[in-house]
């Protein structure tokens, strides 16, 4: 049951990563043609809105109440959560990232990040024919991002409590693999307080929780097709082994307070978000050249790009523009052993809806 329940997290998640990204990571490929200068900048632009969402996702979950386990007390928890990435971020603006091998025209310099819809803005390689011309990537309109958390409990001596969560890498077939871990803690800080300590029918604590994510799809539909933009005689056999990966880390610091009354409770945090993510081209891919003057004296508007070997992993794209302050507030309902829980929480221009079904003893 908890394998089926992995590999369940695993196909959701990579539906985003892999099955909407992959249409448009084989164009992403193709924005090599400017050099690896302005690729860089413009695959981070791209897809900086996932990056980021998955790595602000990662902070949510590690709580629907203030009041840690009694010692040896312990829960077992599935959560699911949907974050609704910020509708700013749906397109980027090319004049603003310092391109300077790509060309595009300056009354269209507004193009679509994988958020957003709609066609890319059309570039080229700065030669006198504009040769070769392209669209960059279309958007793919992934305004959520999923994602579903296993997590436990478990009761310390002095108002403590340590959590985990940890998925084992799952493969989804031969297309993707996908592995989660992470550890946290909680603790009553009511108790140290004079006077508030003896209120009752309510709890405050701070937690922190760190969760780092590792994931990777095949990239066989990254390979380009070298009689668009090359040479018609690559010899592709040099150029394999292409993929994507996916990694991302959040740290969370948190004010936590709640009720701790029969059945129904309220409870709410205050904190922050450390994140950051990073993006990997893997493998090997033919990196071309812009046509030398000569190129386009003999060939004309024919010339074509030459091809530079480009060595392994050309990409690897970091963001960093994921942490800021999250504040929570939800509901918590406990049927016996059975507790239910639902919040939405916002966190670095995301708002994250969280529902959640467990098992809680003391």
């Amino acid at each position: 049951m908890k394998r089926k329940i992995l590999k369940l997290s695993g196909v959701i998640l990579m539906a985003f990563i892999g099955i909407k990204a992959s249409a448009q990571l084989k164009d992403v490929t193709q924005i090599m043609q400017g050099g690896m200068g302005d690729a860089e900048k413009l695959m981070t632009a791209y897809m900086n809105p996932l990056a980021k969402g998955f790595a602000t996702s990662l902070s949510n979950g590690w709580y629907n109440t203030a009041k840690p386990h009694s010692f040896l007390g312990f829960d077992i928890t599935i959560t699911s959560s949907a974050n609704f990435l910020s509708s700013s971020e749906k397109t980027f603006d090319l004049s603003k990232l310092g391109l300077t091998t790509l060309k595009y025209d300056a009354s269209n310099s507004i193009s679509q990040t994988i958020s957003g819809s709609g066609r890319g803005t059309s570039v080229w390689v700065d030669n006198p024919y504009k040769k070769p011309t392209f669209n960059l990537p279309s958007g793919q309109n992934i305004y959520v991002v999923p994602s579903v958390m296993v997590q436990a409990g478990l009761g310390l001596p002095y108002g403590s409590e340590i959590m985990f969560r940890f998925f084992p890498t799952v493969k989804i077939g031969n297309f993707a693999d996908f592995g989660l871990w992470g550890v946290g803690v909680k603790h009553d800080i009511k108790q140290w307080i004079p006077v508030v300590s003896e209120t009752p029918f309510w709890a405050l604590s701070i937690m922190a929780g760190y969760t780092s994510l590792t994931s990777s799809v095949n990239g066989k539909f990254l390979t380009p097709d070298p009689s668009q933009f090359y040479t018609n005689d690559v010899d592709m056999s040099k150029f394999n082994g292409q993929g994507v990966e996916l990694n991302a880390k959040a740290l969370t610091l948190n004010l936590l307070a709640s009720t701790d009354i029969p059945i129904i409770n309220l409870y709410g945090g205050l904190g922050y978000n450390f994140a950051s993510s990073n993006l990997k081209l893997t493998g090997y891919y033919p990196l071309p050249s812009p046509p030398t003057a000569q190129d386009i004296i003999n060939d004309g508007a024919a010339a074509k790009s030459r091809v530079v070997y480009s060595g392994k992993d050309p990409v690897n794209l970091s963001f960093k523009s994921n942490s800021g302050l999250r504040a929570s507030i939800g509901l918590r309902l406990k049927l016996g052993l059975m507790t239910l829980h639902g919040d939405i929480t916002s966190s670095a221009g995301s708002t994250i809806y969280t529902a959640g079904l467990g098992l809680s003893f003391r």
